[in-house]
């Protein structure tokens, strides 16, 4: 398993996998016609927006095996609201469900903590479906707990964690 930066030319492996994990991550949590909607075409569309338009603004990273197939992605950038005194957001962290559990999101994570430091971000949030198993994946990085809302077109609670230190966070997980 490798990790590196994103590029334009995995746009659509990225897609795969987002599309593919939205499906298993959020079955029972999201009504069926959400994830019956998603489409890949549609998300390799945002991805090659993400990967040219904003590529300077943004980190993104791919997880793939040893032959290139991508497994998992990471992205974060900017905090997109402006409602809170956080600077970057962690955007989304995927990977596809045979590849969970083995430490391979854990190193995602960080490469975009790292990635968003350097940029000079001091801080970080990111939201999180509640009834998400993944939850604790996150929780095990020490968040704080900010915000919880209602998001009314896919029918969830999720919940806003921060990490305020982004250097603390990377010293505190770093192996």
């Amino acid at each position: 398993m490798n990790i590196r930066q994103a590029s334009v030319e995995d746009v659509t492996g990225i897609a795969n996998v987002h599309v593919a994990s939205w499906k298993t991550t959020y079955a029972g949590i999201m009504p069926d016609g959400v994830l019956q909607n998603l489409c890949v075409t549609e998300r390799e569309k945002m991805w090659e927006i993400v990967l040219t338009k904003y590529k300077d603004q943004t980190a993104v990273y791919v997880a793939t095996t040893e032959d290139g197939t991508i497994i998992g992605f990471a992205s974060g950038g900017k905090e997109q609201t402006g409602k809170f005194d956080i600077a970057a957001e962690l955007h989304t962290i995927y990977l596809l469900e045979a590849y969970q559990g083995q430490g391979i999101g854990r190193k995602l994570f960080l490469c975009v903590v790292e990635d968003l430091q350097t940029k000079g971000y001091k801080s970080m949030m990111t939201w999180v479906v509640k009834n998400n198993p993944a939850t604790k994946f996150y929780e095990s990085f020490k968040p704080e707990c900010i915000a919880e809302e209602y998001v009314e077109d896919l029918q969830v609670d999720e919940v806003a964690y921060a990490w305020r230190d982004l250097h603390k966070t990377i010293s505190e997980n770093s192996d």
